[in-house]
This record gives structure tokens, sequence and C-alpha cells, in this order.
């Protein structure tokens, strides 16, 4: 399993496949759809991740997010890559994860 470094978040990114209750699979024009974001669970945060937002605000450090961690994020951010047993992760810069789900 890969290992976030520095200021990034490690995410394996939801499905964007979506389905009916019978097993129907749903297409959605992106175009229509309302924001610029999408989800996924963190797998890993670097040591750096969040620690200038934190540091500038004068206060201790504690992540926003941590392992397992449902979130949204910037849609065309970050840097995908396969993992050894071919699921797709992508690199995140902290600053690109925009809230919980």
């Amino acid at each position: 399993m890969p290992k976030a470094i520095g200021f990034r978040v490690l995410v394996k990114p939801d499905d964007i496949i979506k389905t009916s209750k019978g097993g129907i699979a749903i297409v959605t024009d992106e175009r229509l759809e309302r924001g610029a974001t999408v989800t996924g669970t963190v797998l890993d945060i670097g040591p750096e991740a969040f620690r200038a937002f934190n540091n500038a605000a004068g206060v201790d450090y504690t992540p926003w997010v941590k392992v397992g961690d449902h979130i949204f994020y910037a849609k065309y951010a970050g840097k995908g890559i396969d993992a050894e047993d071919g699921t797709s992760l992508l690199f995140l810069n902290d600053e690109d994860v925009v809230g919980l789900c």
C-alpha cells in the first residue's frame, strides 16, 4: 500500500457509476450535476498535512480528517495511481479536502 508523505492525503475514490436497487446502471450527465466535488475514503495522511493551516491560526496541530473518514474533495484535484492490487487511488493536497461526508 502506498504511503502519503508531506502535506498529501491518500484517498480511495468512490465508484462513479450509480446503480438502482434493481442493479441497473444509471448514467448522469456531469455537466448537469451541481457543484464540483467528489467523494472518497481517507487511507493515509502525510505527517505535514493540515499543519500549515493550524499553525497559521496559532493552535496546536490536529488533522481535520483521520484515516477512514469519508470526505468531499475537489473534482479535478490530485494525482491518480494504481495500487499493486489494481485499486485506483488518489494523492490529494491537504487543501483539496473540502469537507466531511
